[in-house]
């Protein structure tokens, strides 16, 4: 029998295992993947193994003072939130209701103010009564124009702070006056005074020729109703002009800046009202009809302007109101006076 030498046998062997064997390594199962997703898998486990551990190890005494210390933390977190929430909305509440006490204590004290000048437009109404002087006459008022002016003086000396005193006939013509203006650069802004206000000075001024008192409405409304008006007015910035106060009246335009500003919270676009260029004046007054022998012969008017006027808003902040004698407001009643006393 013959025999297969062992080099072929060995060749045989070889050859049977390639030929059933697979061609590529891609037979092979994917060892690598599985131990990373297996490593993972008890990493997680591990880690959430942990702090259970921890805690199943912690005695009884430590686990309630968590539970107390988590509770407390979570209690006074949540107080703190309710309270800061809370706390905004009563201080939004408390600005809210003083706004609204402010705006009626201004409101208040604008209404005094007129009244203050009501009293002086009265008080200086009643001067020209007493003193005898037929304003309706025309020549009478002419000769007597020193002691009209006398008059006048008397009326200043009650309220010193207002910038328009006027004597005025049936034809709104003025037959004594003074205009007044605040001396100083309106271009700068006044110090706000530290304690007491300090006293204003003041500077004379002449009203245009062509001015008629006719064109003030509340002028017009007291020969039309023959009664005591007082109230707030608003003239043009030419009407300033004729009166001598335009320096005063103008308060200009500020730009305002609006970049980043919602479109409802921007100012109205230059042009949309017609604001006279920041020329137009604000005044308050008083206009007291003059009786002689139960006939309306002419006016008393007086005013005060709002533009650039700081004294007046440092009053009504302060709650002062102007200092008018009280026995002068009562003439014909309680005080007797002499048409050769005026």
């Amino acid at each position: 029998m013959a025999q297969i030498p062992p080099s072929n046998n060995r060749r045989v062997v070889i050859n049977r295992r390639s030929n059933t064997g697979p061609k590529n390594l891609d037979w092979f199962p994917n060892r690598s993947a599985n131990l990373n997703s297996s490593s993972a898998l008890s990493l997680q486990k591990s880690l959430f193994q942990k702090p259970r551990q921890l805690w199943e190890n912690l005695g009884f005494r430590n686990k309630l003072t968590i539970f107390l210390l988590v509770g407390i933390s979570i209690s006074l977190l949540a107080i703190t939130q309710i309270t800061v929430v809370l706390t905004q909305r009563q201080a939004i509440a408390d600005l809210d209701s003083s706004l609204k006490i402010n705006l009626s204590l201004l409101e208040e004290d604008i209404l005094l103010a007129q009244t203050a000048m009501e009293d002086s437009a009265t008080a200086l109404a009643k001067l020209v009564e007493i003193s005898g002087i037929n304003i309706g006459d025309p020549a009478q008022a002419l000769a007597q124009q020193n002691r009209l002016e006398a008059v006048l003086g008397q009326a200043i000396s009650i309220n010193p702070n207002a910038n328009l005193y006027f004597i005025i006939d049936s034809q709104g013509k003025p037959l004594a006056h003074h205009l007044q203006m605040e001396v100083r650069d309106f271009t700068q802004y006044p110090l706000l005074p530290e304690t007491a206000i300090p006293v204003t000075n003041y500077q004379s001024v002449s009203p245009g020729e062509e001015f008629s008192f006719k064109e003030m409405p509340i002028v017009a409304d007291v020969f039309s109703l023959k009664e005591p008006l007082k109230g707030v007015e608003l003239f043009s910035g030419s009407m300033m002009q004729q009166l001598g106060l335009g320096r005063q009246a103008a308060i200009g335009i500020r730009q305002q800046q609006i970049a980043g500003l919602p479109e409802l919270q921007q100012p109205f676009a230059e042009g949309t009202f017609d604001v006279d260029d920041g020329k137009a004046g604000l005044m308050l007054m008083a206009a007291v009809p003059i009786q002689v022998n139960g006939e309306m012969v002419g006016a008393a008017v007086l005013g005060t302007l709002i533009n650039n006027n700081f004294e007046l808003v440092d009053r009504l902040k302060q709650k002062q109101e102007f200092k008018l004698l009280p026995s002068l407001l009562k003439i014909g009643e309680s005080v007797q006076m002499s048409p050769t006393q005026i």
